[in-house]
């Protein structure tokens, strides 16, 4: 299936197959992307577009059509060090293949989407043994990334695919930083801290603790306010309620900044178990 063009309607950054991040909006409407289609079109994002191929596997090429176009292919690149870098790793979508001269990425097929939509599909049908194997998962994802010095710098349930088995791995790393690089991207409001500043490991510990709420609740922090709402709350240190939450141990630290490194969340998650 060979396709010629796609449109990044405001390039939102969201697509179907969890490799999503911060949106890119361009103030003149959308920007038509001259491409050369390779598969199955999954969905776009800022950086590039996302299609399955007839083999099964996934691929992520950049947009071309943008002023931007030039930032994009740098940020594939980097993508592909950090796939190459991290290697093969069970809480990571694995590597198959970069292109040098398309700066494009092969990815393995993850069949069952993203965490954010999995979880808003079938929440009832999630059992708490489940939604503990997840918290692990999300995890050690992280702590594989900071031990590598990678920092994702868009944390989420929207960057963790899950594969036939439900299993989750971590995915989507066009504008993270790498070796004390600024990332290019950041975490939605409820994911990110109060003060925003250069990336760091902390904030990506902020982002996981909401990630493990949304997993224990099946919502995100404070889903019923604004978005503003949420900033003052978080400047004036105030968190949602978690007497009630599972894994509320895990998910204070976090937000708390009480915890230096994932490997630590992983141990406290191990003593609480």
């Amino acid at each position: 299936m060979t396709s010629k063009a796609a449109v990044s309607p405001a390039c939102d950054h969201t697509s179907p197959d969890g490799l999503s991040g911060e949106a890119d909006i361009n103030p003149h409407g959308p920007i038509v992307n001259i491409i050369e289609g390779k598969g199955e079109f999954l969905g776009g994002g800022a950086t590039g577009l996302v299609e399955r191929l007839d083999s099964g596997d996934v691929v992520k090429s950049p947009w071309t059509g943008r002023p931007t176009a030039s930032d994009c292919r740098q940020e594939m690149a980097i993508e592909a060090q950090i796939y190459e870098r991290l290697g093969v790793h069970p809480r990571l979508v694995q590597f198959k293949h970069w292109d040098p001269v398309g700066h494009a990425l092969t990815l393995e097929y993850m069949p069952n989407g993203n965490l954010k939509e999995y979880v808003q599909k079938h929440g009832q049908e999630i059992s708490p043994f489940q939604r503990q194997q997840w918290v692990r998962e999300v995890t050690e994802g992280v702590e594989l990334l900071h031990s590598h010095n990678v920092i994702q710098g868009d944390v989420g349930p929207h960057n963790f695919l899950l594969d036939i088995d439900l299993s989750l791995k971590i995915c989507d790393f066009g504008g993270s930083s790498l070796d004390g690089s600024q990332a290019t991207v950041a975490p939605g409001v409820r994911y990110r801290l109060p003060s925003l500043g250069r990336t760091t490991v902390k904030e990506d510990l902020f982002a996981l603790g909401s990630t493990i709420y949304f997993i224990a609740t099946g919502h995100e922090p404070y889903e019923e306010l604004t978005d503003d709402q949420v900033e003052k709350l978080y400047k004036d240190g105030v968190f949602p309620e978690l007497s009630e939450v599972p894994f509320a141990e895990i998910i204070a630290l976090c937000w708390r900044q009480e915890a230096e490194s994932a490997k630590i969340i992983k141990l406290v998650m191990r003593s609480l178990v």
